[in-house]
């Protein structure tokens, strides 16, 4: 995200002329750190008051993503707190941002223990999060028999593309981006062949 967006949100917690944005980067580093750090972060400093630890909290970086023109996209993935489709609507609704707008990753929707129940998750997808999605990631997984992550080639992947594909093409976007996550580049015309297949 553009770090102006950090700035923005510091200056608008703080107020015009406040020195103590600067003084914050200059312990933590960035902007986008500080932001990052949350609210336990910025309770650690005795010169911020509670009067600005609320306003670090009630101003968000979609407020100032806002004001630039800037979309963010959140990505849900079920080891994160937005684990589901249901939580990542919860975020869109609890946030009511315009400029706040969904990666679908569809394999990090897909663990050990829902791997066989893809029909819902694509439908839950589509249904709660459809019309938000502005990107899609791509890229192979299994599971070992612990429930591990096993990193795969799209071919021996366990993640129904068919069936997620079949839901993008429902949605009432013209076109989406389709993103290649974890390329190998010896194995990119194979990649590109398998992923021609979903757009015939």
């Amino acid at each position: 995200m553009d770090n102006r967006v950090y700035w923005i949100w510091l200056q608008n917690a703080f107020g015009a002329g406040s020195p103590k944005p600067v003084q914050l980067v200059r312990r933590i580093g960035s902007a986008e750190k500080l932001y990052q750090g949350g609210t336990r972060l910025w309770s650690s400093f005795s010169f911020v008051s509670d009067k600005e630890l609320a306003a670090l909290n009630a101003y968000g970086a979609e407020k100032a993503a806002e004001a630039l023109g800037v979309t963010v996209g959140i990505e849900p993935v079920t080891y994160h707190s937005m684990n589901s489709a249901a939580a990542t609507r919860h975020i869109l609704d609890t946030m009511r941002s315009p400029n706040l707008k969904v990666i679908f990753d569809m394999s990090n929707l897909v663990d050990a223990g829902n791997v066989g129940a893809q029909d819902r998750i694509w439908n839950d997808v589509g249904e709660l999060l459809g019309d938000q999605i502005v990107a899609v990631h791509f890229k192979g997984q299994a599971f070992a028999p612990d429930g591990g992550l096993l990193h795969t080639s799209l071919e021996d992947s366990l993640t129904d593309y068919a069936g997620a594909f079949a839901m993008l093409r429902q949605l009432p976007q013209d076109a989406l981006p389709v993103l290649r996550e974890e390329a190998v580049p010896a194995r990119a015309a194979s990649d590109i062949a398998f992923m021609r297949g979903f757009f015939s």
